[in-house]
């Protein structure tokens, strides 16, 4: 991301440097602010590969377009893909967003993409990039780009601080946390699953772990990663918001499929039940799967997959549902203490995948 600074610095110079000079204190109209906008992408598409692929634009332009206009002003808000490995998005003036390649390939769902989107909406929305910049020099933004633009003496030191923001998304704790907290309400009304603002920092936590080397780019640790999955998570609970991490995830999927004999309940790749190939059965296992849908989850506990005797007789119970009743079951089908034992696995292994996360907090 060294390289990232850089060309973002001498994208900036050559835009502000060459005589590009607001007038005023502050963007007055969002019209001016537009205009920045506008010059300093010219300079940085000269530098950073713009991806045209058809799917990678259509995507970032739909989620964009999804909750761009739960934004509080109502910007001209695009979004455009570059060529770069590592895994980053960053807004500059005038609600221009840019999304790298490598966060398209590491979000696991549209909802996780949501998350990361909606959280530069709101560095945009706020206009945290002058902000930010104009509190790190202890200067006005109206200072901040007279200063600039004088091609005074510390003018390349403010540079490098604006970029740094910008490429770097180096902000303080309150414009970080309004993002995070900002990027959950957007995703409510745009809907999407909540919980992505959650995984999508945990999994970077787990990238980190894995390679201590990965430069996190839009996930710069100020405040700790720590520190704001557990502001997220407080916010969901003040909110009513229920935490389901195998939405944004993708795990913990169900499907009844057609074997040579039998048909088969699969949680992700595990069979979980089966029973011989007749309507009867069938629909059972979808009953069965339904309930999975609905109540298995990352966050359940194993003992709150019990078998448990009822008035009706013995039950699988997952969570507060009943999901199978032992009169139900049909001959050729496992035993209720076998489906239970195999959606224990099923929630191991879904956990594995994502191991970073504090289920039960």
């Amino acid at each position: 991301m060294g390289k990232l600074i850089g060309r973002a610095v001498f994208a900036l110079a050559v835009l502000i440097l060459t005589g590009f000079v607001l007038s005023g204190s502050s963007f007055a109209h969002s019209d001016d602010e537009d205009k920045l906008g506008e010059k300093v992408a010219k300079e940085v598409e000269q530098r950073w590969e713009v991806v045209t692929d058809p799917y990678k634009v259509a995507l970032a332009e739909m989620v964009l377009d999804k909750c761009a206009p739960f934004a509080e002003r109502k910007l001209n808000y695009r979004i455009k893909v570059i060529e770069e490995k590592s895994p980053n998005a960053f807004a500059i003036p005038g609600g221009r967003i840019y999304i790298t390649t490598g966060m398209l390939d590491f979000a696991r769902s549209d909802d996780e993409l949501a998350a990361v989107i909606a959280h530069e909406i709101v560095h945009s929305d706020k206009n945290h990039i002058l902000r930010q910049a104009s509190r790190n020099q202890k200067l006005t933004i109206g200072a901040l780009l007279v200063a600039v633009a004088s091609k005074g003496q510390g003018a390349e030191m403010l540079l490098a601080n604006l970029a740094q923001v910008a490429i770097m998304n180096a902000y303080s704790r309150d414009f970080e946390r309004e993002a995070d907290l900002g990027a959950l309400h957007i995703l409510q009304e745009a809907g999407y699953e909540p919980s992505a603002a959650v995984t999508v920092l945990e999994r970077l936590k787990m990238e980190q772990l894995k390679r201590p080397y990965v430069d996190p780019g839009i996930f710069m640790d100020h405040p700790k990663t720590e520190e704001r999955i557990d502001y997220i998570l407080k916010a969901m609970e003040k909110e009513g918001l229920q935490v389901n991490r195998k939405i944004p995830l993708g795990l913990l999927r169900t499907k009844v499929v057609e074997a040579a004999e039998r048909y088969n309940l699969l949680v992700d790749d595990l069979v979980v039940c089966w029973g011989p190939k007749v309507p009867e059965v069938f629909e059972i296992l979808e009953r069965l799967a339904h309930v999975i849908d609905e109540n298995l989850k990352l966050e359940t506990a194993p003992y709150d997959i019990a078998i448990m005797e009822t008035k009706e007789g013995k039950a699988l119970r997952i969570g507060r549902a009943i999901a199978l009743y032992n009169k139900d079951m049909r001959e050729g089908m496992p035993s209720l203490e076998e489906i239970r034992k195999r959606l224990v696995l099923a929630l191991e292994n879904a956990k594995k995948q994502h191991p970073t996360a504090n289920y039960f907090r």
